[in-house]
């Protein structure tokens, strides 16, 4: 990480460390409680910092911040330098966990797991590394004494070879994709670089591996960047519908991808690798209705918008094609997962990274 960039501070405002400040900070409030300070909201009673004062000088950890410095009670969690997402995996199967995107200076983007009181250690700390207070270009080995510290580590991270600014998305606990399940979406803010992890990776202590998946669209392979016209920057975007179902945003050009299976197989509508009852019930379903083209998840493998008689015979005539998928209860490894647009074709394979 870090390059060949002037001088600068690290944290000029001296806010990430803390918890008197709502900078670089998770606040939590209860919007019809009237406890606060002015009365228009209120902090709720188990907030952890509701009855601390002069938390940093205290401890002795940060000298910039001096006695009097009192922590805000709403101040759930600190010590971050700009997360612009969060989200809570709590769909079917969710495990309840919260998941933190931060994005970093100079060097390296973080997915940080939700915890009530936890210092991410920003401007302390970037990653798993620790800062140099007067250049921000600057990245050293944690210290022998780090654990003293009490700083909460991401669960995830990757450097600026990867991309630029994290965002956060979701766990993926949708239907369409069955393995996307139990995958923590998210991507890069500036390249519309896509990536998962693996929730049961993502534990305090842990750098879980982060993998990238690949976009098609209209059947070749292309970045983000390349199907919304080459870009400068996606500004890209995450979100997800009632049935656990992630939309893409590319906040750029105003556009919005649904997530779901890509397959080589005609007639493999619901992306496991096999033509059988699945794919016709999905077509049955949706018998004789206008659907959006290229949907095969609306049992429209022709791709001409209309479920009919077209798709039925495409379906019978590829019947039992491919390999049955297992009745075992195992996620495979997501190395053939795949995804579709509301504008063309998206797909998953396992092209991986882990800087740690």
């Amino acid at each position: 990480g870090g390059n060949n960039s002037p001088a600068i501070p690290t944290d000029p405002f001296q806010g990430g460390q803390n918890p008197g400040t709502p900078l670089g900070s998770i606040l939590r409030i209860d919007p019809l409680g009237n406890n606060s300070t002015n009365g228009n909201y209120g902090i709720p009673a188990d907030n952890p910092f509701i009855n601390d004062v002069d938390l940093q000088h205290t401890l002795g950890i940060d000298e910039s911040v001096t006695p009097g410095d009192e922590s805000l009670g709403e101040v759930w969690a600190y010590g971050l330098r700009n997360p612009p997402r969060f989200s809570w995996d709590t769909g079917l199967n969710g495990t309840g966990n919260m998941f933190i995107s931060d994005i970093g200076q100079a060097s390296i983007e973080e997915i940080n797991l939700g915890v009530a009181g936890a210092n991410y250690g920003w401007r302390d700390r970037e990653g798993t590394y620790a800062t140099d207070p007067n250049n921000q270009n600057t990245l050293n080995a944690l210290p022998g004494n780090d654990n003293l510290y009490g700083y909460t580590y991401p669960v995830a991270q990757y450097d600026h070879d990867e991309g630029f600014a994290v965002v956060g998305g979701f766990v993926y606990r949708g239907s369409a994709i069955s393995t996307l399940q139990g995958k923590y979406i998210f991507g890069d803010l500036v390249n519309g670089r896509m990536f998962y992890t693996d929730v049961d990776e993502m534990t305090l202590g842990n750098q879980a591996t982060v993998h990238e998946l690949t976009l098609f669209h209209d059947g070749s392979e292309q970045t983000l960047k390349q199907i919304m016209g080459n870009v400068p920057r996606t500004d890209l975007r995450f979100g997800v519908d009632n049935d656990g179902e992630i939309y893409v945003i590319a906040k750029r050009t105003g556009e919005i991808f649904r997530m779901i299976p890509r397959t080589s197989i005609d007639g493999d509508l619901n992306g496991d690798g096999f033509v059988g009852i699945m794919d016709l019930n999905l077509v049955l379903d949706h018998w004789n209705e206008q659907v959006a083209a290229r949907d095969p998840m609306k049992g429209d493998p022709s791709g001409d918008g209309f479920v009919g008689i077209d798709d039925l015979n495409l379906i019978l005539a590829n019947w039992n094609s491919g390999t049955p998928p297992p009745t075992s209860a195992n996620i495979p490894e997501p190395s053939t997962m795949v995804l579709i647009s509301l504008g063309g074709l998206f797909a998953a394979r396992r092209s991986f990274f882990h800087r740690g």
